[in-house]
């Protein structure tokens, strides 16, 4: 299966649920991973863990727009949220600028057609324009490992229902989808194609895809349904519409920016009719945001940090040791798109609907952080005891033992000082070791946690076993700079890494007994010191435990 990502993360089913990946070709556009990469290179960057997912199309530069658009508008500082009037936009423009966009197209189409090519690149975060012009049964090449040409699968194989989901996208890539998962599912197994539309504004997704369908349906009667909600609902309801409105012993649940290839379905199938408990993450490959060409991806395990961010892990020894490419393996998590029993699927509580944003509508709820409104939960509640799922501890220790719990954190987000709570304490550029006084945005390096130990970490949450070091605020004992050091190396150096704090009050080293604070430059901007302590306050976003308040 091909396919244009727009996600960033999986969910977890259930703690006793095992996610099984299935051996099967898919190929996945990655631009919104790229997109995203453009934007994050102007505005800020999020670590290796988002660097090294080259799947994901994070989100196109469109809604990259307007998300921009609405973050600023949220900020306290900022009266008038304008993406174009921010020195992170004119990065992205300046990288997507025609010139460069069209370099290596040579001579190319005329300028008013590159010009077309390039409204419809930032409109949809992929080259629409070229999308526009390939045929929607193309070939594409077979990346299958040759001992997956050799598997049989019986003949007897459930029925299938392929749930594709959309929100704005190139109506030539969802006809490409259609097309190819006609083209390469056997008919005796396609039941339906069911399309959930999460009420797309794009024009040519009314009038010009009704009719789409009406021709497919013409030579394919009722195997196209078309789904619309009447208002957004978010990425998790609009898979669990489709779920509900299918009537197929097996879902496929996608994305609808994929393509699938030749024999796609038959190793889903062959694997939930041994195991209808299974939930199946499949292998996809990717497809170029610019070129469409096809790129394979090794296998590997999907899994997800503290974050939240979806990431690969290595396979584990023991499936290597099977020396069967074929053999399914275990995954923490899913990927985003999965293929299950629909009875199964309905029983444990499909997706969590009450989602309404993307990214993390795949993780399980146990995985929340406390002094968040996550609203009304008690029907997940009550499913966890209807379905006897293990506790999250559980699931830690042994399904994903890789990723490493850190339990005395007692509060965590972003960090104001009292003098001006329109900057907010940020990692700063790393390495550089230090940290700054910056305008409040949603960006992981604004990102604080304080430990029960006494310890700030500042920036992303690291924990796992092969990237185990945190960035610690540090006094040095020596200037009025503070720095950031690995913690393990700095208590090494006998460096100073405690802390006391309590929210509403003053960060003082308990070692120094200096307190970080922040000082006016003449410029209009903040920097941090550590001095004697005055009046300076602190406030950090979340706390848990009940802790912080005397």
């Amino acid at each position: 299966m091909m396919r244009l990502w727009r996600r960033s993360c999986s969910k977890v089913l259930c703690a006793v649920l095992a996610l099984v990946a299935a051996n099967i070709l898919l190929v996945v556009f990655y631009t919104k991973g790229t997109i995203k990469s453009l934007v994050v290179g102007s505005l800020h960057k999020e670590g290796a863990a988002v660097a090294q997912r080259p799947l994901h199309l994070k989100k196109d530069v469109h809604s990259s727009r307007k998300s921009l658009k609405l973050t600023m508008k949220q900020q306290s500082h900022v009266r008038q949220g304008n993406a174009e009037s921010h020195p992170g936009w004119e990065g992205v423009k300046a990288r997507l600028a025609p010139k460069k966009f069209f370099l290596q197209w040579g001579k190319g189409p005329s300028r008013a057609r590159q010009k077309e090519a390039h409204y419809l690149f930032l409109k949809f975060g992929y080259n629409a324009f070229l999308s526009n012009q390939l045929p929607f049964n193309r070939s594409i090449p077979d990346t299958r490992h040759a001992r997956c040409l050799q598997k049989t699968y019986p003949a007897q194989l459930p029925s299938l229902s392929v749930i594709l989901i959309f929100l704005n996208e190139a109506l030539s890539v969802i006809q490409r989808a259609i097309t190819s998962i006609i083209n390469q599912t056997p008919p005796r197994l396609l039941k339906e194609i069911i399309l959930v539309d999460d009420f797309s504004s794009h024009g040519e997704l009314k009038r010009r895809l009704d009719e789409a369908i009406m021709l497919y349906n013409q030579s394919y009667p009722v195997l196209l349904k078309l789904i619309r909600h009447t208002k957004r609902r978010g990425l998790a309801q609009a898979r669990n519409t489709g779920l509900e409105a299918a009537t197929a012993d097996v879902v496929a649940i996608l994305d609808a920016h994929i393509e699938v290839n030749v024999g796609w379905a038959e190793p889903i199938l062959s694997r939930i009719r041994e195991d209808p408990t299974v939930v199946l993450s499949p292998v996809f490959d990717n497809i170029d945001f610019n070129t469409f060409e096809l790129e394979k991806v090794e296998l590997a395990v999907d899994g997800f940090d503290w974050q939240l961010w979806c990431r690969y892990d290595h396979v584990p020894q023991a499936w290597r040791q099977l020396d069967d490419v074929t053999a399914p393996m275990t995954s923490p998590s899913i990927m985003g798109i999965l293929a299950a029993n629909r009875i199964f699927l309905t029983e444990i509580g499909a997706l969590d609907g009450g989602m309404l944003v993307y990214g993390g509508e795949n993780v399980e709820l146990s995985l929340r952080n406390s002094g968040i409104d996550y609203g009304d939960i008690s029907s997940r509640k009550a499913l966890r005891e209807k379905l006897k799922c293990k506790s999250f501890d559980w699931y830690l220790k042994n399904i994903y033992p890789l990723l490493k719990p850190i339990p005395n954190i007692i509060c965590y987000g972003r960090m104001k000082n009292s003098l001006d709570e329109s900057v907010c304490l940020d990692r700063g550029p790393v390495p550089g070791n230090s940290p700054k006084m910056k305008p409040c945005r949603e960006l992981s390096e604004q990102n604080v946690y304080y430990l029960l130990s006494g310890e700030f970490y500042v920036g992303e949450l690291i924990a796992r076993e092969d990237v185990n070091e945190q960035y610690c605020l540090t006094d040095s004992g020596r200037g009025e700079k503070p720095t950031l050091e690995l913690c393990s190396e700095a208590a090494k150096r006998g460096a100073y890494i405690y802390w006391d704090f309590q929210q509403g009050k003053s960060i003082k080293n308990k070692d120094t007994a200096r307190c970080l604070e922040i000082k006016r430059d003449p410029s209009g901007t903040y920097r941090l010191v550590l001095e004697n302590c005055t009046q300076q306050t602190w406030k950090i976003q979340h706390i848990g435990r009940n802790w912080g308040y005397s």
